[in-house]
């Protein structure tokens, strides 16, 4: 899952991606910006894809 299921933001997708392809997480994100953009969403999928073994890739 690399956030397949989002679509644009494409910046985000590339610099979170990037970070975990690196190993170089920071302690924390931060998602603002105004409702409806999809902070939630990104979130949620950021978190499998840290914590899931079987859902990086």
């Amino acid at each position: 899952m690399s956030f397949e299921n989002i679509i644009g933001n494409e910046d985000v997708k590339n610099i979170l991606n990037n970070a975990i392809k690196t190993g170089k997480l920071t302690h924390s994100y931060m998602f603002l910006g105004p409702s409806g953009v999809g902070k939630t969403l990104f979130a949620i999928e950021f978190a499998k894809m840290i914590l899931c073994e079987g859902v990086r890739k």
